[in-house]
């Protein structure tokens, strides 16, 4: 209490729970600031003025206290926001509740109300309330007033509608009406509710999905699970915002095709009646987990799979699939974890590889025997469970897989792994138990990193020095071999701390095993050398400290040096039943601090046991010293034996606790022991002969093989106590019951909560059988003929049994199979999970119901008496069981009445198996048989039994309680269990560091050399990321480069244009000056000819004058009119000069007129050389014109012609 209630005036948060307070301590008024209190698991019925007049308590969780009434200084803490009173007793709540009107969040779960008071709408601030599992018949009205309500829980009621007000809610995002008595689905009053997100109305009666569901426009969660329904309308495709959808256990067998259009992620269609892959499912484009599991798919089609991309999880379990096609391996590439257990698969095929994201395949229970090779290319695979199949060889793809954890192979036909194995660098788990290896496979050596080895079941002789290697194992199992030789090199695995040889032929241990201790700072280490043919432990055994169990029972131990008890200073569990001991000192075990579990049962010993244990001088710490039996059934002295004691010790407990409970009766016909030649025959003969008396009753708690001349039957068993810190289970066996020869009682009790219910049915039940049987044989005389009566007398005992367990006000319960074979007639009844399976002609049949909550039958009895069956398929989410003797807190709920049949017994019959769920729940009745019909000694079969289960369930450790402890015993045992869990706790952390500490370097060691590789792979993603960079740098720089390099060409080649442009402009102007000054001089040149001419021709003639200034007048005029054309075509082609598309003309036209105007120079030229040609002619004319009027008039003619070659000169190059 003081390290609770330090430093109280700063502190703001107080847990007082489970501490089996009355009332709040005194101290409580010094926290000044405190705003949370937590009083959960004790008794206080009240709370003091304290807490409200400091007004700073924001948050109450007061549940668990067995409040019946709200005390009145509760509705005074006015700043109150979160009040949870959930598991109490309160029937009411007063109309005071409406002062708390700051309170958002409130629990009142678990207690008995059926109304509410109209002012507990006035609690207007609610965000969440939770109303499960009270009485309401009628949903209150006053919750629809609540207008900030987001979230509430009203399931576990007895609810058939729901108001139309319930509409007003238009703030609700989440609602829960699980295990309510709904028939239909209630549309009608969550139509206005457009707020809602969250639906779920599991555990209910609801047959149809209406039109009206698909107007919950912003439902993203719909969970219907547990209904009875077999249609849906295709109007939910309109759940446009639907991403959840969970259906299974349900009665569809298809789903309208309009749901493919879903935005579904996740999808669950387990247990419902689907005979083919729904094709709406192979639309649903965004799914990513789909749960197809115990239905009757047989084929999976081509496309089934082509549209999920995205799905990651598929649980195809529990059909009838027969192959995995390629179309399919291609279609479901996004895969990461497939289960496909209890199909029919022969293989996995080519097509594996397209599954390139598969991480865990989970196939047990098909026929597979071959896996392809090409498994090797899946680069994150890590775990592969191909258990209960039928390969011949380990596929040889898998040994290539770098990442691989997890491998599971049990019960296959392998006989030779013929593979290097040193690739799987992160293989941690193997399990190759129940195969057919003869030697130890060296391969396995090789794995570097494996901390769990499971090999039981096999053949194996011997543990070669290989197996050293293996620096980091943890546990290893190799039980039910054949092993008689263990190699030195295993007491130098520092790392084992489990180590299982049970059911071999070892003689002796090595010498080194004690070595093991060297390393290990806290006692960790669990050996089991039960059912061997081990006498004697060397003196190495001496400095034996690090154990913490040891199982040395089913040996032929006589004596122990009580030096070696004295080095047992940490065990915890001590097991030396069942073997030859007549005198064993203790006094050795005065040093052991943590001794809690010690047999010492079919042991001859001579000794007061009382005596014996107060030489152990805290004996009382030692919980469940069990001797049953001090006589072993196997060995009996010589000398005679006063059969009163023998009685007296022989029924004395015919209890023992213990996990797994498995009983094999077996016809002794059918038994090894049960030939002529009867090696064991010595061993029984003296008790057979006092177990043929009439007068004495034959009461043994788990004789290893019991037989009786004069009975049918010979009995083995097996148990093992598991993990748990007590056992809490029993069986009784009884032979020739009340001295009857064809009377035989057999049963096995299967406690939970405690051990006190199956320790008191175990030892009362078949006393009470015993007198009515007894009752009935004197008034019948032969008890063969009614089989009412029998059943009449199950339950009329286990009737009685039971009131006198309640009235011990127990709150353990235990279920339980009772057999009686009378004569030739088998009548079986069990409660609970307890099994009992018949072996006839190699079939499997089942004599027993499991009564699980689940069942609809049970359900309805369990509702019928206003409990509830909760999501987790328990009892007011408890028990898991549905009839059981005891679990006084959950009566009436669970029932003791049980499911009794009868079986006549036939020459086809040859195994009767009774055992727990711990058994069931991992082999079915078919497997157990064909298990036990392999083995013809029964002990040799419990064993197996045993063996088989629990390396079959080794990654599931234990088995989990049924019940939680009730009522007012609870807190006494709840505080030592306490007190021992801190002890455990401590002991267990010591342990735990060892383990972690290697962990923690096997991890560093791991993150170093992924660290190392992941900082090469960011180094190289570096350089090639800054390569890349700078290649992608230099390319923009030489585009740029380019780019500007382009521009500034052509820049430069537009100014060259343009230069080049006015060059030939200035050139064009140029030519066309010098064409007009060339003109104007011959003009003016002409004009002067003409003057002389006119000179002349009025000499010769007006008429001849006349006619030439005609045709010079015309010539003068044409002239004209091509120049303006000229200058019009060059005038519009400079105003056309910026058009693009035109410049290559304007180019030729360039590059022509440049040819033009060469060619008018070149004429110019020649014009020139024409005219002074011609002047010349004319100079010569003019002389000789003197001579004679006939030379003047030929030179007029000459030069006439001269000018009209002048003219046609012109004329070509214009």
């Amino acid at each position: 209490m003081g390290n609770l209630l330090r430093d109280p005036v700063y502190s703001e948060v107080l847990d007082l729970s489970g501490l089996e307070l009355q009332k709040l301590p005194s101290l409580i008024k010094y926290y000044q600031n405190l705003k949370s209190l937590t009083l959960n698991l004790n008794n206080i019925q009240d709370l003091p003025r304290v807490l409200f007049k400091k007004g700073t308590l924001e948050c109450l969780n007061w549940g668990r206290n067995g409040v019946k009434k709200l005390p009145k200084n509760l509705f005074k803490i006015a700043g109150l926001k979160a009040l949870n009173m959930g598991n109490n007793k309160i029937a009411s709540v007063p109309a005071a509740i409406s002062k708390l009107d700051k309170l958002e969040n409130l629990i009142l779960c678990g207690n008995q109300l059926s109304t509410l008071p109209r002012e507990f709408s006035q609690l207007k601030n609610l965000i969440e309330l939770d109303l499960y599992r009270n009485t309401f018949e009628e949903f209150p009205e006053c919750i629809c007033e609540l207008k900030n309500l987001q979230a509430l829980k009203i399931g576990g009621n007895w609810l058939k509608k729901l108001p139309k007000s319930f509409n007003k809610l238009k703030s609700l995002k989440s609602l829960s009406l699980t295990c309510n008595d709904f028939d239909e689905f209630p549309s009608l009053a969550l139509l206005e509710v457009t707020a809602l997100i969250e639906l779920q109305i599991t555990s209910n009666s609801i047959t149809k999905i209406p039109d009206s569901c698909g107007l919950l426009v912003n439902l993203r969660t719909l969970d219907l699970r547990t209904n009875l329904i077999q249609e849906i309308s295709p109007k939910v495709s309109q759940l446009k915002g639907l991403v959840r959808l969970d259906l299974q256990r349900n009665q569809l067998s298809d789903l309208p095709i309009e749901l493919g259009a879903l935005q579904i992620t996740e999808l669950n269609l387990s247990d419902n009646l689907l005979t083919q892959f729904p094709k709406a499912v192979a639309q649903m484009k965004c799914l990513q987990k789909l749960h197809l599991a115990r239905n009757k798919i047989a084929d999976l089609d081509l496309d089934d799979f082509t549209n999920l991309q995205s799905l990651f999880e598929l649980d195809l379990s529990h059909n009838n699939i027969k192959i995995l096609t390629p179309q399919f391996l291609k279609g479901a590439t996004g895969l990461k974890k497939i289960s496909i257990s209890h199909n029919k698969l022969t293989q996995i095929p080519d097509g594996i590889e397209n599954l390139q994201r598969l991480m865990i395949l989970n196939a047990p229970k098909n026929q597979i025997n071959f896996v392809s090779e090409k498994i090797s290319t899946l680069n994150y695979f890590i775990e592969i469970d191909l258990s209960f199949n039928k390969l011949e060889s380990f596929p040889k793809g898998l040994t290539r897989i770098f990442g691989l954890m997890k491998i599971n192979f049990n019960n296959n036909s392998i006989a030779e792994i013929g593979y290097s194995m040193s690739d799987l660098k992160k293989l941690n788990y193997l399990n190759l138990s129940f195969n057919e290896f003869e030697i130890f496979p060296k391969e396995i050596f090789s794995i570097p990193k494996l901390t769990t080895l499971l090999i039981g079941g096999c053949k194996l002789r011997r543990i070669p020095s290989g197996i050293s290697n293996l620096m980091f194992l943890n546990e290893l199992n190799a039980s039910s071999n054949r092993i008689y030789e263990i190699s030195e090199a295993m007491g130098y695995m520092r790392s084992l701390t489990n180590l299982n040889l049970s059911d071999n032929n070892l003689t002796k241990l090595p010498l080194s095993l004690p070595k093991l201790n060297n390393t290990l700072r806290i006692p960790s280490l669990i050996l089991d050398f039960s059912f061997n043919k081990m006498s004697q432990l060397g003196e190495e055994w001496i400095n034996f400290t690090n154990l913490k169990e040891l199982d040395l029972s089913h040996n032929k131990f006589e004596e122990f040096q009580n030096e070696i008890f004295n080095s047992f200073i940490n065990i915890k569990t001590l097991k030396l039943s069942n073997n030859k001991f007549k005198n064993i000192d203790l006094t050795g075990l005065k040093q052991s601090k943590s001794l809690q579990y010690l047999t010492l049962e079919g042991n001859t010993l001579n000794q007061d046991f009382e005596k014996l244990l107060k030489k152990i001088e805290k004996h009382e710490k030692v919980r469940a010293v069990n001797v049953n039996s001090l006589i072993n059934p196997n060995y009996v002295e010589d000398k005679e034996i006063d059969k009163s004691t023998f009685e007296k010790v022989i029924n004395s407990s015919s209890v023992r606790e213990g996990l797994e409970e498995v009983q094999v009766i077996v016809n002794k016909n059918e038994t090894e022991d049960g030939n002529k030649k009867n090696k064991n025959k010595n061993n029984f003969s003296k008790l057979e002969e006092i177990l043929s008396n009439k007068n004495l009753e034959t009461s043994l708690c788990r004789p290893i093989v019991f037989q009786n001349e004069n009975s049918k039957f010979a009995v083995g068993y097996s148990e093992t106590q598991g993990r748990r810190p007590t056992m809490e289970d029993s069986i009784d066996i009884k032979l020739n019951f009340g001295n009857h020869i064809d009377w035989n009682f057999f049963a096995v009790y299967d406690g939970h909560g405690g051990r006190d219910a199956a320790h008191y049915i175990g030892n009362n039940l078949s006393k009470k059988f015993l007198k009515k049987l007894e009752k009935l044989h004197e008034k019948n005389k032969k008890i063969n003929s009614d089989d009412k009566t029998i059943f009449n007398l199950y339950f009329e005992t286990f009737h009685e049994i039971n009131e006198e367990l309640n009235s011990k006000k127990e709150n353990s319960g235990t279920t339980g199979v009772v057999v009686n074979i009378l004569g030739n007639n088998i009548y079986c009844g069990n409660l609970g999970d307890s099994r009992g399976v018949l072996c006839r002609s190699a079939k499997a049949i089942r004599m027993t119901v499991d009564h699980k909550p689940c069942l609809a039958k049970e359900r309805k009895r369990i509702r019928g008496f206003g409990g509830v069956v909760t999501e987790d398929l328990r009892i007011n989410s408890g028990l898991g069981v549905s009839r059981s003797f005891g679990d006084l807190p959950f009566q009436p709920y669970v029932t003791h009445f049980p499911y009794v049949t009868k079986l006549d017994l036939t020459e086809e019959d040859r195994y009767l198996i009774l055992a727990c769920d711990g058994i069931w729940d991992v082999i079915s009745d078919q497997e157990a048989v064909d298990l036990v019909l392999k083995i013809k000694n029964p002990i040799n079969a419990a064993i197996a039994l045993r063996n088989f289960a629990l390396l079959r369930k080794r990654r599931k450790r234990g088995k989990g309680r049924k019940g939680r402890k009730r009522g007012k015993g609870r807190k006494k045992r709840k505080k030592e269990k306490k007190e021992k869990e801190e002890k455990e706790e401590k002991e267990e952390k010591e342990e735990k560091k060892e383990k972690e500490e290697k962990e923690e370097k096997e991890e560093k060691e791991e993150k170093k050399e992924k660290e190392e590789k992941e900082e090469k792979e960011e180094k190289e993603e570096k350089e090639e990321k800054k390569e890349k960079k700078e290649k992608e740098e230099k390319e923009e720089k030489e585009e740029k480069k380019e780019k500007k390099e382009k521009k500034e060409k052509e820049e430069k080649e537009e100014k060259e244009e343009k230069e080049e442009k006015e060059e030939k402009k200035e050139k064009e102007e140029k030519k066309e000056r010098k064409e007009k000054e060339e003109k104007e001089e011959e003009e003016e040149k002409e004009k002067e000819e003409e003057k002389e001419e006119e000179e002349e021709k009025e000499e010769n003639g007006e008429n001849g004058e006349k006619e030439e200034k005609e045709e010079k007048e015309e010539k003068e005029e044409k002239e004209e009119k091509e120049e303006k054309e000229e200058k019009e075509e060059k005038e519009e082609k400079e105003e056309k000069g910026g058009n693009e598309k035109r410049e290559k003309e304007k180019n030729e036209n360039e590059k022509e007129e440049e040819k033009v105007v060469d060619e008018m120079s070149l004429s110019l030229n020649e014009k020139k050389d024409e005219e002074e040609k011609e002047k010349k002619e004319i100079d010569n004319k003019e002389n000789t014109s003197e001579s004679s009027e006939s030379s003047s008039s030929s030179s007029s003619s000459s030069s006439s012609s001269s000018s009209s070659s002048h003219n046609s000169s012109d004329d070509e190059k214009n």
